[in-house]
């Protein structure tokens, strides 16, 4: 079978110039197939090359960034994914904490009711409720934290920022694997370090019996770098988020909350920046600390 291509004249009743595909069989039997306005061939021939030459720049920044991307290895992740926290005990450990704040909280309104009960008898002609006196702890450039609103329920307090500890590393493409660490208190650390103003800002927060250096985080930190150059902080608050204590982690979130719109001023005050430019990124009771960052400073871009 052969393939023939017939140019004819111009066609008075198309009024455009046309191929026609003429397809001869070994049989010597000749079919005439689809014949296409010459303009509209030209068309797809241009469409291909502009394809074509898309394709080849694209493929181009691919390699760019690739050849610039250094992949985490086994080493570098810090852990085994046999040895990362497992859904499972994130949640069993959940509801032995809960469990266990429950008794421990019906054990103080026991003896809250006792003291009542003795009270009424003392002072018979007093009958009101006698509400548990809040608790409050504070800390420096933090303010005071009391067990009032949601935490009233909660009947816990945050743990100090030392225990914590909580940490800011930043990462970009410069930096995609080591990263700087940020310091809310030392605006050197932001002024030195490869943040760039014109890029996006991202902040992940891990959650509950997760850290800044479990693989899920740093893969995610990859894969942001991988689509667009940025600055990407991390927040690392895994002493104040271990297991078991879940309702511990769930009252430090306040603190964390606080220490993110520490960090946020003082990078807005040295790099001129807005509340709006920044996205906050939060899992599990890393959410909530996103919430409370929100609470601190207004009009934050988005919240995940």
């Amino acid at each position: 079978m052969t393939v023939g291509w017939v140019i004819p004249h111009n066609d008075p009743i198309l009024k455009l110039w046309t191929l026609t595909a003429t397809v001869t069989h070994s049989r010597g039997r000749a079919d005439t197939a689809v014949t296409l306005p010459l303009p509209f061939l030209t068309f797809l021939i241009k469409s291909f090359e502009t394809i074509l030459q898309f394709s080849i720049v694209l493929l181009s920044c691919l390699r760019e960034v690739i050849a610039n991307q250094i992949h985490y290895s086994d080493t570098q992740l810090e852990t085994d994914y046999d040895l990362d926290v497992s859904d499972f005990l994130v949640w069993s450990t959940i509801a032995t904490s809960l469990a266990k704040w429950s008794d421990t909280k019906k054990a103080k309104w026991r003896k809250l009711n006792q003291e009542r009960a003795a009270a009424k008898n003392r002072t018979t002609h007093r009958r009101h409720r006698r509400r548990r006196d809040e608790e409050m702890v504070c800390y420096k450039s933090f303010g005071c934290f009391r067990d009032e609103g949601p935490f009233d329920y909660l009947d816990t307090l945050p743990a100090s920022p030392e225990s914590i500890a909580t940490t800011f590393t930043l990462y970009t493409r410069k930096n995609s694997v080591d990263g700087e660490k940020l310091d809310y208190e030392n605006s050197t650390t932001v002024l030195k370090s490869n943040f760039n103003s014109s890029n996006p800002i991202k902040i992940i927060i891990h959650g509950f019996g997760s850290s800044g250096r479990r693989p899920w985080v740093l893969q995610m930190t990859e894969a942001f770098l991988f689509m667009e150059d940025m600055n990407l902080i991390v927040v690392d608050w895994e002493n104040g988020a271990q297991l078991p204590n879940y309702v511990q982690a769930a009252a430090n979130t306040q603190l964390i909350g606080k220490q993110i719109a520490l960090l946020i001023r003082m990078i807005n005050f040295n790099k001129g920046l807005a509340p709006e430019d920044y996205h906050l990124i939060g899992f599990s009771l890393g959410a909530h600390v996103a919430g409370f960052t929100g609470m601190e400073i207004s009009n934050i871009s988005r919240i995940t």
